[in-house]
C-alpha cells in the first residue's frame, strides 16, 4: 500500500489536516514519516515513549509475523499505526505495530488529529476486532479516541499489563493480564495505565 502524499518520499514535510495512509515500504524507508511519528510521540503525554517510538514500533512492524500487514494513517499532527491479520478461525484483527507486548501506543499526537487517524484507518481496512494498547483513561488522546469511536463501535476495556522485574542480572519482563470487560460509551472511565481499548466493528 503506497503513500498517498509526497511526505514519505523525502520531498517535503507530511501534510497537516489531511489523513494519508502509509504501508510497510513507507514505514521502512521514510525518514519524514519516522520523524513526524516520533515528534507526535514526544507530544503525547503519558504513553510509553520508547515503546511507542519508531525505534521500537516501526522496527517491530518490519520483523513480526509476515502475515501481519502494517499500515499507518495520519496527517503529521496525529497518527494511528496498526497491523492487520487473521486468526485461525478467520476473525480479522487489527493490532498495534508491536502486536506482542502491548506497552506501545499505536495512537499518538494531537488528540483530535490522532482520533481522526484512528477513524480513517479503521474505515480503510477490513476488520472484525481492533486492539489499541498502551492507553490510559486520563489521557486526552484516549478520550478523543473513545469519543470518536463510541457511537459507532462497541468498545471494551482490555487487559492491564504491568512490568515486573525479577531479581536477576538481566531484568525479566513479564505481564499480568485480566479479561476484557465492556466499556460504557458515555465515558472512557475504567482504563488504567497500560490498558488498551478494544473495538468490535
Amino acid at each position: 500500500m503506497s503513500s498517498q502524499s509526497d511526505g514519505p518520499s523525502g520531498r517535503g514535510p507530511l501534510p497537516s489536516g489531511r489523513v494519508d495512509r502509509y504501508g510497510l515500504e513507507d514505514i521502512d524507508g521514510s525518514p519524514d514519516l519516522a520523524a513526524a511519528w516520533d515528534d507526535a510521540v514526544d507530544r503525547t503525554h503519558g504513553i510509553d515513549a520508547f515503546c511507542s517510538s519508531t525505534d521500537w514500533s516501526f522496527a517491530a512492524a518490519g520483523c513480526m509475523d509476515p502475515d501481519l500487514q502494517p499500515v499507518v494513517a495520519g496527517d503529521g499532527d496525529g497518527f494511528c499505526g496498526l497491523s492487520g491479520g487473521a486468526l485461525a478461525d478467520g476473525t480479522r484483527v487489527l493490532l498495534g505495530l508491536d502486536p506482542v507486548w502491548g506497552f506501545a501506543s499505536p495512537v499518538v499526537g494531537e488528540p483530535d488529529a490522532a482520533a481522526a487517524a484512528v477513524v480513517a484507518l479503521l474505515a480503510s481496512q477490513p476488520w472484525d476486532a481492533a486492539v489499541l494498547t498502551g492507553q490510559d483513561r486520563h489521557l486526552p488522546v484516549t478520550r478523543a479516541v473513545v469519543q470518536a469511536l463510541g457511537d459507532r463501535h462497541d468498545l471494551y476495556v482490555g487487559p492491564s499489563e504491568a512490568r515486573l522485574r525479577a531479581a536477576a542480572a538481566a531484568a525479566a519482563v513479564m505481564t499480568a493480564t485480566r479479561p476484557f470487560s465492556r466499556m460504557p460509551h458515555s465515558t472512557p472511565a475504567g482504563l488504567t495505565p497500560g490498558q488498551g481499548v478494544g473495538a468490535d466493528s
